[in-house]
């Protein structure tokens, strides 16, 4: 027995469906990236030249640590919940985003442990940095 919703299987229901998905979509990341530039002009202003380099130095180094905090895992969560929710498992769905969130809680910290230990190495690099 087929699980998908009624009405899908009309050919022009679906694609009336992702059609409006897709320009969903498109419309939140042209606002997401809208809003971005707008936040990114308000902090070069009020921050200048020195504090906005610090700023994106810092955001740098956070968005190359979070790759290694979510271990990958964001894509493989979109796609498990997917299926637990096709199959209306709603056990296995709580459970797997208990086992989600303690996986990059841990991930985390194992992160945070690395990067503190790399500033107590290399002070030196923070100092000349930060000065």
């Amino acid at each position: 027995m087929s699980r998908i919703p009624l009405g899908l299987h009309d050919p022009a229901v679906l694609g009336r469906t992702v059609v409006g998905a897709t320009v969903g979509s498109f419309a939140v990341r042209i606002l997401g990236m809208g809003l971005t530039f707008l936040v990114g002009v308000q902090l070069a202003r009020y921050l200048g030249p020195v504090g906005l380099g610090v700023y994106g130095t810092v955001m740098a180094v956070v968005a190359l640590m979070s790759v290694p905090a979510q271990l990958g895992l964001p894509q493989l969560i979109t796609r498990e919940l997917s299926a637990q929710t096709a199959r209306g498992d709603s056990c296995s769905i709580k459970g797997t985003l208990v086992w989600f969130a303690a996986s990059v809680c841990a991930a985390s910290c194992v992160v945070l442990i690395i990067g503190f230990l790399g500033t107590k190495l290399w002070p030196h690099l923070w100092d000349a940095t930060f000065s």
